[in-house]
């Protein structure tokens, strides 16, 4: 966990700065080829890198504001699907000698193996399963549909030999298109195995199968509940010890008339009375703790100062103590 803010100032910076290649690639293609740029895949490659690199820079700046901010299944897999979605670009022209190729250099050349190296590197928020790389399947399909119908009714050229549809045999057609998808699925799944692998060697087995937050939370759980049974424990000793006194009690009163009316404080209202509850935040699971001074389990966590304040009286109230609040500097702040 000590390289989660590295890991996303490292993420934010290759972030912007794919962004500005992005828009910058997708503006020289156009003027340069006009109309003609929208026939190829690597323009719409641009395009997703442009969106791709927006959402992570305001993922990047949750993550600064919000440590604790869990990322939605959703977004982790747009993420595999637009690394992908540009490694395919940068495969295909590749395999047909056409890498550099005008302006289509900067997306191909420099934006897909700098957004395949932020993924790999420095994005560990979520392990992906095996049916989430289908959605790297979306665009490459989405694309070969429409480019084919337009080709089929001779709008456009076709930009690629495989993609001529029309002069190949359907065979053909039938084979490039399994090699497109069935390709697509294992570069997805490749790349999301080399992030994998990045994670279990730097980070370690039990951040690689539930990340960040499902650790913070798992520590918090357990801390809470280790809390609640020391304090169920020490209630539970503590009414055998009022037990005990309440019949010494009775003995004497039949010893000593003197004390008849005399009420003896139990063990557990001379402990309860004396409790002080410590509010603090807690920086490494990022929540406020209620705590027992002198204790080192946490009661329970709340978001909020006022949250744990409010459970700190409602003690107070039916045990007896009282409230020290800290800043967050950990100064004492208020009773």
């Amino acid at each position: 966990m000590k390289y989660s803010k590295v890991f996303n100032s490292c993420g934010l910076v290759i972030n912007i700065a794919t962004l500005i290649l992005s828009v910058f690639g997708v503006t020289f293609i156009y003027l340069d080829l006009g109309m003609a740029s929208l026939t190829y895949f690597t323009f719409y490659a641009g395009l997703i890198a442009i969106v791709y690199s927006i959402v992570s820079i305001v993922y990047n700046g949750l993550k600064f504001r919000y440590p604790r901010y869990k990322i939605p299944p959703e977004y982790a897999s747009f993420k595999l699907m637009c690394v992908t979605t540009l490694m395919v670009s940068f495969f295909v022209p590749l395999a047909f000698a056409k890498l550099i190729d005008s302006y289509f250099y900067i997306i191909r050349v420099v934006v897909a193996p700098l957004m395949l190296f932020n993924f790999i590197f420095f994005d560990f928020d979520q392990k992906l399963s095996f049916k989430q790389m289908f959605y790297a399947l979306i665009p490459v399909v989405t694309y070969g549909f429409i480019i084919s119908l337009l080709i089929i009714f001779n709008v456009v050229q076709p930009p690629y030999t495989f993609l001529n549809v029309v002069a190949n045999s359907w065979y053909i057609n039938l084979i490039y298109g399994l090699i497109i998808i069935l390709g697509t699925i294992l570069l997805g799944y490749l790349i999301n195995l080399l992030n994998h692998c990045f994670r279990r060697l730097f980070i370690g087995e039990e951040y690689v199968e539930t990340g960040y937050t499902t650790i913070i939370n798992k520590i918090a759980l357990e801390a809470e509940e280790d809390a609640k049974k020391e304090v169920n424990d020490d209630k539970n000793s503590d009414e055998e010890n009022q037990n005990v006194d309440d019949l010494k009690s009775e003995n004497n009163d039949e010893n000593n008339d003197s004390v008849e009316n005399k009420k003896p404080i139990s063990s557990y209202q001379k402990k309860y009375s004396a409790r002080v509850y410590h509010i603090s935040r807690q920086k490494v699971v990022g929540k406020w703790q209620v705590k027992l001074a002198n204790s080192k389990k946490t009661i329970k966590y709340f978001d909020t100062q006022l949250e744990a304040i409010n459970y700190a009286k409602a003690l107070v109230k039916t045990q007896g103590g009282s409230i020290r609040v800290h800043s967050l500097t950990g100064q004492m702040r208020k009773s």
